[in-house]
């Protein structure tokens, strides 16, 4: 079968892309051929030189940094990034709206809507992500590992329909699943399953020259600047005077952060993954960055402050055994004790394992 994948793919978010990989990669090995709907629900914008500066916010000083910062590097960030996404995935043309993707997925024999906050009603409130606006379309629908925004997100009735029409439905969490259940009534009955970063191991490494030791910090959430500093405190005094390797978050915009070492402006994402697993620890707020620690077994904290992510990394923390590893960012407390990465390894294997067969066997069918 030639299957599309329509997820996140129009940002320039680490995690959104090698779930789209490992998914179209995983596709693959089930002898079926993948391409990526290149849909992008905005299209692109290039800010002008002269806006941005936040001249006219008290915090002028710091704005015009991070403006001159964003001019500097993030041209030739989002350059390196588009290389590496067309270079590692087959494409459809790029599209923009319902009727864009009509036209790219007339030859598609299934569609598979995930990973990912596919279904986050705050940031993608159209139809277009769960195949609402194809009536014409006659192949198979299906989801695997979808995301919601959160366990109270609401169900406008245009999604509860367009949910029933789907040959096959799986989500990357309960929440999601509980979300589904009610836009339903109970007629549908998701199954949950892992992150499809977690269903491959064949991740290429580059050649970086990092220290020998460090910390790696990663955060896409906003903060202030107290709790990172005393969560780092608390990691220097556990592992010891390490340098804090920040990697820049996003292809958009850049947050300032004043506690780094040295900030990290130019990674493509198997990059990110190399950052990550050759770190003496890792402090992020990221779930992907989460799956990655994890899986390479190397320590980390992961805190969260804001609701929107605290439901996934709550689920990450129950459903893998992580503990004391995902805090509240006010309430951190590194304890002096070794993680368990044999239970935590069994946790996760088990459920890629069930996935993968539940996988096998929606692509029999």
């Amino acid at each position: 079968m030639k299957v599309g994948i329509l997820s996140l793919t129009s940002g320039y978010n680490f995690g959104g892309t090698l779930q789209t990989i490992a998914l179209s990669k995983i596709i693959q090995t089930l002898g079926h051929e993948p391409i990526v709907i290149d849909y992008w629900p905005t299209p692109p914008k290039n800010i002008p030189l002269w806006r941005g500066w936040g001249l006219m916010n008290e915090s002028i000083i710091s704005n015009v940094r991070r403006r001159l910062f964003e001019i500097k590097y993030l041209p030739s960030f989002k350059d390196k990034y588009d290389k590496f996404k067309t270079s590692r995935l087959d494409w459809t043309d790029r599209c923009y709206d319902s009727n864009g993707i009509k036209k790219v997925i007339k030859n598609l024999d299934a569609i598979v809507v995930g990973s990912d906050q596919v279904w986050n009603l705050k940031y993608h409130p159209d139809s277009n992500y769960y195949l609402g606006d194809f009536d014409d379309y006659r192949g198979k629908r299906i989801s695997y590992a979808a995301c919601c925004g959160n366990p109270s997100q609401g169900c406008p009735e245009w999604a509860a329909k367009a949910l029933l029409k789907f040959d096959n439905l799986t989500v990357r969490n309960p929440f999601t699943a509980d979300w589904v259940r009610r836009c339903t009534n109970n007629k549908a009955q998701p199954i949950t399953v892992c992150d499809p970063t977690l269903l491959i191991d064949d991740y290429p490494k580059p050649q970086m020259e990092l220290p020998d030791r460090y910390i790696a910090a990663y955060l896409i959430g906003d903060d202030n600047g107290a709790n990172h500093n005393r969560t780092l405190r608390q990691l220097r005094q556990r592992y010891g005077n390490l340098p804090v390797l920040c990697i820049m978050p996003t292809g958009f915009a850049i947050c300032i952060r004043e506690w780094y070492d040295k900030i990290l402006w130019n990674l493509d994402p198997y990059e990110w993954i190399d950052v990550i697993k050759n770190a003496s620890v890792v402090y992020t707020d990221s779930f992907h960055a989460v799956l990655f620690a994890m899986r390479n077994q190397i320590p980390f904290i992961a805190t969260y402050t804001e609701a929107v992510r605290a439901p996934r990394l709550l689920d990450l923390k129950l459903r893998y055994n992580l503990n004391d590893c995902i805090q509240k960012a006010s309430d951190v407390e590194i304890l002096n004790t070794d993680i368990d990465w044999d239970i935590i390894k069994e946790s996760w294997v088990n459920d890629r394992d069930n996935s993968l067969c539940h996988l096998q066997s929606i692509f029999d069918l």
